[in-house]
């Protein structure tokens, strides 16, 4: 019988690891901060103007269950700069829902 135990942890340490093609030097902790939201097909999510997930990958997917769209979220993690300044968060320290959606107030 497995525990259930290891799901969790190995989810955790998904998280915690850094994207293929980020190298960890060029890794920089940031706060992202604002609405949160998912785009369409391979557009990913973003927390407020700049800061961006990956589409389909476990560091969106842990945004996704903690924030709901539309929400004010706040997000601490490691960055990579892209295009245009942007910040790809490559994996996430701690997130926090800070308000709901406006139209669940």
């Amino acid at each position: 019988m497995r525990s259930p135990f290891i799901l969790p942890i190995a989810t955790a340490l998904l998280i915690g690891v850094p994207a293929a093609g980020a190298p960890a030097a060029d890794l920089k902790k940031a706060l992202c901060s604002g609405e949160f939201g998912t785009g369409s097909g391979m557009a990913g999510s973003y927390v407020g103007d700049n800061c961006f997930l990956a589409a389909d990958s476990d560091v969106e997917r842990h945004v996704q269950n903690i924030c709901a769209q539309n929400s004010k979220c706040e997000a601490t993690g490691m960055v990579a700069t892209v295009e245009n300044g942007n910040l790809q968060i490559q994996s996430v320290l701690s997130v926090v829902q800070v308000e709901p959606p406006a139209s669940a107030k």
